[in-house]
């Protein structure tokens, strides 16, 4: 990793910007995302309590910890294969700092932005 540094080029890139000047009306809204991003965020929390109670009620053969963990992999890799294939978001080479990109489904001298995305190690 690299601790302290703010400007690292990882799996986002949103650019470098010049001027962060802001309306008051803006505000309101970034208050508004926050406290939908905090009421999601205690949702998402309840969800995972609730997942790990059943887990540990009825998950506790060995083989049934495996089977979760397989199938958990297999849903991860389906929802990304049917991500890259169904946003299909082809952009020409050159145009987004991407240092390696993927070709998946697109045509010479393109690369797909949600491969990139998925399968690209920063």
């Amino acid at each position: 990793g690299h601790p302290g540094e703010l400007t690292y080029y990882g799996l986002l890139n949103f650019g470098h910007f010049e001027s962060l000047n802001y309306e008051l009306f803006e505000l309101v809204f970034f208050a508004i995302m926050g406290v939908i991003g905090g009421v999601l965020g205690s949702f998402y929390t309840y969800i995972n309590y609730k997942l790990t109670v059943f887990r540990m009620r009825y998950i506790r053969a060995r083989f049934l910890k495996v089977f979760e963990a397989c199938l958990v992999a297999a849903i991860s890799a389906t929802v990304g294969l049917l991500m890259i294939f169904a946003l299909n978001d082809c952009k020409p080479l050159g145009q987004d700092p991407t240092q390696f990109p993927v070709q998946m489904y697109c045509g010479d001298g393109e690369y797909n932005s949600v491969a990139a995305i998925w399968l690209q190690v920063p």
